[in-house]
């Protein structure tokens, strides 16, 4: 991984502002942010450029909760989650409570090129409880090689999806499209 959190709770991986330089965090043998462990909650990942990792831009499991991967108050402090070899970001084994917004999955950083992660651009599996964007806090999720969101298994329960560009750029002027499906559930 290039950044692993296991065990420990309220660390953010990034910078506070966007005004502030976040990490770039690529061309790592596994995932590019892992978040792991029953005691993990309450993290923050942001302001960051992800891409290029063999497996997942952003991987959450393990019991981890309440994560945020983006920024609930300013679009710039959001993640560029791009061209990853599998999932832009996955989400899998029964976590909940966590949160993506103002994040580019599978675009360039301002939103408005294509630069798509291989499989998912978000996939939520078996996890209840996971919110994708609100009506004003909004991610790009497009170009990506499979569906832009997935959401599957019995205990996917609870999540929400609202407010996302869904493929197209985040003007929503422009067909960026997903290969598979924009929404799957």
């Amino acid at each position: 991984e290039g950044v692993l959190i296991n065990g420990a709770k309220n660390v953010q991986v990034g910078a506070e502002s966007p005004t502030a330089t976040g990490n770039i965090i690529t061309l790592n043998g596994t995932d590019g942010v892992r978040i792991t462990g029953d005691t993990v909650y309450r993290n923050k990942v942001q302001v960051n450029t992800i891409e290029r990792n063999v497996r997942d831009g952003v991987r959450i499991e393990g019991g981890a909760n309440n994560t945020v991967v983006g920024s609930d108050i300013d679009r710039w402090a959001g993640n560029t989650i791009s061209a990853n070899g599998e999932n832009g970001v996955h989400v899998v084994g029964g976590v909940g409570g966590n949160v993506m917004l103002y994040n580019y999955i599978g675009t360039d950083r301002g939103g408005l090129a294509a630069n798509g992660n291989k499989r998912h651009g978000i996939f939520i599996e078996a996890s209840p409880n996971n919110t994708i964007g609100l009506c004003t806090s909004w991610n790009t999720i497009s170009a990506n090689g499979k569906d832009g969101v997935r959401i599957e298994g019995g205990a996917a329960r609870g999540n929400i999806v609202q407010g996302n560009y869904i493929g197209t750029n985040v003007a929503g002027t422009k067909a960026l499209p997903n290969e598979g499906d924009g929404v799957r559930i």
